[in-house]
């Protein structure tokens, strides 16, 4: 099982907290932007979860490979890139 959580700076307990087999990142980091956090789990899923509660934007299959790269923001975008070299925005 996974584990995400969202702690506020100075906070004693978790904002949010949710543990899942698959639909969250084992090797890549999240990204923040704006009101949201955002993921690329290692089988390939994008996932945009609010950052204040942790509940479902939107997930969607963006790679048929492997992914151990981080997702980046890069001028108000971001960017996740797989193991074969396939980008997304």
């Amino acid at each position: 099982s996974r584990y995400s959580a969202a702690i506020a700076p100075g906070a004693e307990k978790p904002a949010w907290e949710r543990r899942s087999s698959k639909l969250a990142p084992y090797v890549p980091c999240p990204v923040a932007k704006g009101a949201h956090v955002y993921w690329v789990t290692d089988q390939g899923v994008v996932e945009c979860v609010e950052a204040k509660t942790g509940k479902v934007a939107w997930s969607e299959r963006a790679f048929n490979a492997a992914v151990s790269a981080s997702p980046v923001l890069a001028a108000g975008t971001v960017l996740a890139i797989d193991e074969r070299g396939t980008v997304v925005a």
